[in-house]
């Protein structure tokens, strides 16, 4: 009998709803370049505007996977959206 090697990957992504990235992404003005962890909205209003977004958690989500894919694993993606 022959066994395959398999390689499992998790990616722990529950912090997305505090993630200033995905803040980016819902919509918040955030300089990423200049971050203050203590200034913007509070933990209830950074949850609220990913719930409120669902489309800002996917882009996060795919955002998350493709950057680990291309720097941690070095594997090229291609950009499915055209821009």
């Amino acid at each position: 009998m022959v066994h395959s090697c398999f390689f499992q990957l998790t990616q722990h992504l529950a912090n997305d709803l505090h993630d200033p990235i995905a803040q980016v992404f819902a919509g918040e003005d955030i300089d990423l370049d200049v971050f203050e962890a203590t200034a913007g909205p509070d933990k209830y209003q950074w949850v609220k505007n990913v719930a409120e977004d669902p489309c800002a958690a996917a882009e996060f989500f795919h955002f998350s996977v493709q950057a680990m894919l291309e720097y941690l694993f070095q594997v090229c993606t291609l950009n499915q959206r055209g821009s």
